[in-house]
C-alpha cells in the first residue's frame, strides 16, 4: 500500500491499525524519493492530529519534513491571507458568535432575556452553521457553479425567510468588524477559488500530493475544497478513515462521502487495513460482532464478559464481589455476602495482587456512587 503509485488511493483503516503511521509512511517515501515538501498537504481536522502528523512524517522521513501537515480552518485561513482582496481579517471563536447571534436574536425578538429567547438564540446558531456548511450565503436557494455540479448531498436545507433576514444581519455584523468566523474560513475560501479558475489553477499545481485523515469526518464544505484542489488525474489524493468511526454528524460530517470517493474517481485503488495494534484479539471480536467489522488484534490474551443487571445497585455489587474474589475475598462481609456466582465470574486463583491493578470505567461520574458504598463494603 505505501508503495502505491497511483494517484488516487482510498484506505479504509479500523481503530489502531496505524492510519496515521501509514499517512506519514507514504509521505516520507515522497519526500525520500525527492518531491518538493511545498508539494504535500495533509489534512486533518483538529490541531492535535495534525501536529502529530507532522512529528512522525519528520520521524519516518528522518528529517524535517517541511511539508504542510494543517487542518482545513488553517488551510483557508492561510489561502485567504495570502489574497489581497481577503487578507486583514480577524477570525472570531464560538463564543464570540454566541454573543453576536444572541443579540441580533434578542433584537428581533424585542427582549433580552428569556426561554423563549434562548430557544431562538440555539437555533439561529444551529441554522446558520447549517447554511455555511453547504455554502450558502444568506438568501441563497442554489449555487453558483461549479459549486452547484458538485452535489453536496439531497439534504441541503430550504432557507427560511425569517431567519435568513438574521442569517443577513449576522454576516453584515461580522463584515463591519472585518471578521469570519470558523464556519466562514471554508465558505469564502471554497467560493473564492470556485470564481477564480486562474487562483484555482495556482492552488492545484502547489498542492499537487493531497492526503487526508479520518476522511469520514468531511462535511459538504471540506469535501467541496478537494472536489476543488483534486478534480481530474493530474493531483494526487489519498484519503484514510473508517466509516464506523463518523461520530461527528451532529458537526455536519457525512461518511457518504467515503463511499462517494470512489465514484468521483472510479480509477482509485482501494485498500483495507484490517490488523488492529491497540487490543487484544477477544476484544476485537466482541467489537466486530457488535458493530459487524472485520479486524483482526494482537495475540495479547483478554477475557471478555457482557452481562445485564435489574439495577446499577445490584450492577455495583456484583462487580465489587468479583473484584474481591479477584483479590482473594476473605473479608467477613465478602464470606458472609458469598451470592450465586454469576457465570462471567472468575473462577480461578486470586488475580490481583493489588486492588491498584483493578479499573472500574463509568460512562459518567454520577454513576460511581453505587460502586464507591459496594467497595467500601467488600
Amino acid at each position: 500500500m505505501i508503495a502505491y503509485d497511483g494517484k488516487r488511493a482510498r484506505i479504509i483503516a479500523g481503530p489502531g491499525t496505524g492510519k496515521t503511521a501509514a499517512l506519514a509512511a507514504r509521505i516520507a517515501l515522497l519526500l525520500q524519493s525527492g518531491v518538493d515538501p511545498s508539494h504535500i498537504l495533509s489534512l486533518s481536522f483538529t490541531v492535535k492530529a495534525a501536529s502529530e502528523l507532522s512529528l512522525r512524517i519528520t520521524k519516518t522521513a528522518g528529517v524535517s519534513s517541511g511539508s504542510a501537515a494543517t487542518t482545513f480552518h488553517a488551510l483557508c485561513a492561510a489561502i485567504l491571507r495570502e489574497q489581497e482582496e481577503t487578507r486583514g481579517f480577524v477570525i472570531i471563536g464560538e463564543d464570540e458568535r454566541d454573543r453576536l447571534t444572541r443579540r441580533i436574536a434578542a433584537r428581533k425578538n424585542g427582549e433580552k432575556r428569556g426561554e423563549n429567547a434562548g430557544r431562538n438564540i440555539q437555533g439561529l446558531g444551529r441554522y446558520i452553521e447549517t447554511r455555511k456548511r453547504f455554502l450558502l450565503l444568506p438568501h441563497e436557494r442554489d449555487l453558483p457553479e461549479p459549486l452547484s455540479s458538485l452535489s453536496l448531498g439531497p439534504d441541503i436545507p430550504a432557507p427560511d425567510t425569517e431567519r435568513e433576514t438574521l442569517y443577513k444581519s449576522y454576516q453584515d455584523a461580522l463584515r463591519q468588524r472585518r471578521a469570519l468566523d470558523l464556519d466562514d474560513l471554508i465558505v469564502t475560501a471554497v467560493r473564492l477559488l470556485a470564481g477564480n479558475p486562474a487562483l484555482l489553477r495556482h492552488y492545484q499545481a502547489r498542492f499537487r500530493f493531497i492526503f487526508v485523515d479520518e476522511y469520514q469526518d468531511t462535511n459538504p464544505a471540506q469535501y467541496a475544497l478537494l472536489r476543488l484542489l483534486a478534480p481530474g488525474s493530474g493531483e494526487t489524493l489519498w484519503v484514510i478513515g473508517d466509516p464506523n468511526q463518523s461520530i461527528y454528524a451532529f458537526r455536519g460530517s457525512d461518511k457518504r462521502f467515503m463511499d462517494r470517493f470512489v465514484e468521483d474517481y472510479p480509477e482509485a485503488a482501494g485498500f483495507h487495513v484490517t490488523r488492529s495494534f491497540r487490543c487484544a484479539e477477544p476484544v476485537i471480536q466482541a467489537a466486530n460482532r457488535l458493530m459487524d467489522t472485520r479486524l483482526t488484534g494482537t495475540a495479547a490474551p483478554a477475557r471478555v464478559f457482557s452481562c445485564g443487571y435489574a439495577t446499577e445497585s445490584a450492577e455495583a455489587r456484583d462487580i465489587a464481589r468479583r473484584v474481591s474474589r479477584l483479590i482473594g475475598g476473605t473479608s467477613f462481609y465478602a464470606l458472609d455476602r458469598r451470592a450465586p456466582v454469576k457465570a462471567w465470574d472468575w473462577d480461578g486463583e486470586p488475580a490481583l495482587t493489588r486492588l491498584s491493578s483493578c479499573a472500574i470505567v463509568l460512562r459518567t461520574l454520577k454513576l460511581a456512587r453505587p460502586f464507591i458504598k459496594a467497595l467500601e463494603r467488600y
